[in-house]
């Protein structure tokens, strides 16, 4: 009778170690597929990614391969008929604008057909609102928009020779920037009137650098057309 006993409690034993083992490999193999869902979700996610960055890629190289050839077959063979420093200065410029142009607006070409596809947005007419309200980021809304517009007061001056005086930069600033905050809401961005101000301010200290150069910059400009 007790041997009965015992063989029944070593089965019992043996079917409750069967049992714990059967119910630890049932959670082990949920774990993988678990596992194995969040890593294909992750896979998943990262070639969206990739996919949506080689689509960039592909909308900014039109863009830019537009820019390039514009260059290299109508303004080069104009400004180099110029003369080397009239060649330098519009170079300068052309790169400026079209890196300009990339910052605020590219994609533009692919962009175009679905101009009209989202309603406009105005401008915000309120300066300084997003800082005032601690909902911007000052360094990206102010800093960075009068870096931006730094070279072109500077730079302007000199495609126009020394007839440009600090009105018609500062004005032209303005209308450049206009321009883009005007276009920006057509390619889906934003338009603020703080950017339109922080512009202007760029342009005018750019200016500034450019009265503090004037005579190195023209002797330098002046050393290229002679040769």
């Amino acid at each position: 009778m007790i041997g009965r006993q015992e063989e029944g409690e070593a089965a019992k034993g043996i079917s409750n170690i069967l049992l714990t083992a059967a119910i630890s490999a049932c959670q082990g193999g949920l774990n993988v597929i678990r596992m194995g869902g969040i890593m294909s979700a992750w896979q998943t996610e990262r070639q969206a990614e990739r996919g949506d960055g080689m689509k960039y890629f592909i909308q900014d190289f039109i863009d830019v391969t537009a820019l390039v050839f514009l260059y290299a077959f109508v303004f080069f063979k104009k400004w180099r008929i110029q003369g080397k420093d009239r060649l330098l200065v519009n170079t300068l410029m052309y790169a400026y604008l079209s890196l300009v142009l990339y910052v605020t607006m590219m994609p533009v070409i692919v962009s175009i057909p679905f101009m009209l596809d989202h309603p406009y947005k105005p401008m915000n007419l309120a300066p300084f609102i997003d800082v005032s309200l601690g909902r911007g980021d000052f360094f990206r809304q102010v800093f960075l928009n009068v870096v931006m517009t730094l070279p072109f007061g500077f730079l302007f001056p000199l495609t126009r020779g020394k007839r440009a005086k600090f009105g018609a930069t500062v004005f032209s600033c303005f209308l450049m920037s206009l321009g883009i905050e005007l276009l920006q809401p057509f390619f889906d961005r934003s338009s603020d009137i703080t950017d339109l101000i922080t512009n202007v301010i760029g342009g005018a200290l750019g200016y500034g650098l450019y009265v503090v150069f004037k005579p190195v910059t023209f002797w330098i400009l002046a050393r290229l057309k002679a040769r």
